[in-house]
């Protein structure tokens, strides 16, 4: 799996310059304006890295954000211990 998708339900009525999604290599921080910049998501470290390049955001119907990270790495290596 190269890509994963989250879905978060949001206020309804919520418009796009409401939301503010920061992207990190290993992080993941989604809040919104209207509720003063508490985080809606706060993901500190992600268990793979990500291609900033190749993630995003979108809203759908104004109550649902959607979030597309893509892998750095198709797959996480396995232990053959």
């Amino acid at each position: 799996m190269s890509e994963l998708v989250v879905c978060l339900r949001v206020p309804a009525g919520t418009r796009s310059r409401d939301v503010s999604c920061v992207f990190k290599r290993t992080q993941l921080r989604v809040s919104l304006k209207a509720s003063g910049g508490a985080p809606l998501l706060d993901v500190p470290e992600l268990l793979s890295a990500v291609k900033i390049d190749g993630c995003l955001w979108t809203l759908v119907a104004g109550e649902t954000l959607q979030i597309a990270l893509e892998k750095a790495r198709s797959h996480m290596p396995t232990d053959h211990t």
